[in-house]
């Protein structure tokens, strides 16, 4: 198994699976043997973890954007589906709230309102990227 030290570094397959383990064990010995690579997510200042469901977000935008660049460079898609990139704006902020307050939830109201717009936001950037390409 590769371990790389951050997401944003993952090798993209064709297919992928995403496994995220819990916050005090992680993955068991078994699932991790049977994991070509392992990923962690860079966590700033003092915050050990995150929840299970905050770090399975991060990671499906992290490999969500990483596929969407690499479809376009690899000519699978057309370039003006890059718009989707537009979203990082709003994505970007919302990630970092979860990472500073993962067990606060009125502080993350606003992230979760930035996350609804990038859900519906990004797909229709891409939609048009298509349309235009």
């Amino acid at each position: 198994m590769c371990i790389r030290d951050r997401i944003d570094r993952a090798t993209l397959a064709p297919r992928v699976a995403l496994v995220v383990g819990n916050e005090g064990a992680g993955l068991s010995d078994a699932l991790r043997a049977l994991a070509d690579e392992a990923v962690t997510i860079p966590m700033p200042g003092g915050s050990e973890s995150l929840n299970v469901a905050a770090a399975a977000a991060v990671a499906l935008y992290a490999l969500a954007y990483l596929s969407l660049v690499a479809g376009v460079l690899a000519g699978a898609l057309p370039w003006p589906c890059l718009l989707g990139l537009v979203t990082l704006t709003l994505a970007i902020p919302a990630a970092r709230d979860v990472l500073r307050h993962p067990d606060d939830v009125k502080a993350l109201l606003p992230a979760m309102g930035r996350n609804v717009m990038v859900n519906l936001a990004t797909p229709a950037f891409v939609a048009v990227g298509l349309f235009v390409g």
